[in-house]
């Protein structure tokens, strides 16, 4: 990568930086910033799917743990904040808590 960039730039010196040369550096910029955007978002994922797994596994070995709680990111919001104010009541919320 660096072999490319500095080869661009000698590029770039060498004729003077013509508008043509721009455009491919600005262009070729771009499409590395969205394929590097696409590829730590599938990485963001895969370990987030990771975790989740993890933590269904730990869910179904505990005793008493509710399985109503396993593949809840699957769930719609409002199904999600309904169990959650079922397992949090609005008295033990921190977050109406103030000072």
């Amino acid at each position: 990568m660096l072999v490319l960039a500095l080869g661009a730039l000698a590029t770039g010196v060498s004729t003077g930086f013509p508008v043509w040369w721009q455009t491919t550096v600005y262009t070729s910029a771009g499409l590395t910033s969205v394929v590097m955007l696409f590829l730590l978002q599938h990485t963001t994922n895969r370990a987030n799917h990771a975790i989740l797994i993890k933590l269904d596994e730990l869910v179904r070995a505990t005793t008493g743990a509710r399985t109503e709680f396993l593949d809840l990111e699957d769930h719609q919001v409002h199904e999600q904040e309904a169990l959650h104010d079922r397992l949090i009541p609005a008295d033990d919320d921190p977050e109406d808590r103030s000072g």
